[in-house]
């Protein structure tokens, strides 16, 4: 799959740091997990899931663990933090007040794969490494119109693609390359189901709260 991408780029917005995007929202609609909390939650969701797997399978679905920690990165962006968190990103970057959240893309997956491309394939703008199409796939299918840069003004400029820089490379540090090729189709699509499975079960409050695993549990409750 190909995604030619956009090279429109502008100065951006500033950014806010990507420990205080929000994931969920609360009961309440308020502000819950931020995004960190929640891909770690899938990530080893996903861990978990895969130990259940036959031997063979789980070894074509080792990429699914780094590819779960990293889907829901486009979430930190302004489009989609004004969408569902209006008020807490205004009282952080006043500029913003006036931006309704349509000014920039809020398809979160989507953002997710922009970021992912720039990152694993920065100077090859011809070829939608795996992982990113992964990631764009976890809420559907994969878009075939041209995608912005990351670092585009639709995205919010280079502050917030910085910000999701910062993420990504945390999480590769912690679960594994995003660098990884599948040879083919059917494998990707298997790897995306179980990732999208996972983000189910990591996005059902009956076993996550939007508001985060009390401490004393959330320290303890994977063991790697």
């Amino acid at each position: 799959m190909i995604f030619p991408t956009s090279n429109k780029r502008k100065q951006g917005s500033a950014a806010i740091p990507y420990t205080q995007c929000y994931a969920k929202t609360d009961e309440n609609g308020k502000p819950g997990i931020n995004v960190e909390f929640h891909l770690r939650y899938v990530a080893e969701v996903c861990r978990i899931l895969r130990r259940q797997l036959p031997k063979i399978l789980a070894a074509l679905s080792k990429p699914a663990i780094p590819s779960a920690s990293t889907h829901d990165i486009g979430k930190v962006s302004p489009g989609f933090q004004l969408k569902y968190f209006r008020d807490a990103l205004i009282k952080q970057i006043s500029g913003l007040s006036d931006k309704p959240s349509g000014h920039f893309i809020t398809d979160h997956a989507h953002i997710s794969a922009c970021a992912l491309w720039a990152h694993v394939h920065e100077n090859n703008p011809f070829e939608c490494p795996t992982v990113a199409q992964i990631a764009a796939m976890h809420h559907g299918s994969v878009l075939t119109q041209p995608l912005p840069t990351d670092s585009g003004e639709l995205l919010g400029g280079s502050a917030w693609s910085k910000e999701r820089k910062k993420l990504i490379e945390k999480m590769e540090a912690e679960y594994g390359t995003l660098s990884f090729h599948v040879p083919s189709l059917v494998q990707r699509d298997f790897i995306s189901g179980m990732v999208t499975i996972s983000d189910w079960i990591g996005s059902d409050e009956s076993f996550f709260p939007a508001t985060g695993l009390p401490p004393d549990i959330d320290t303890r409750v994977f063991e790697k």
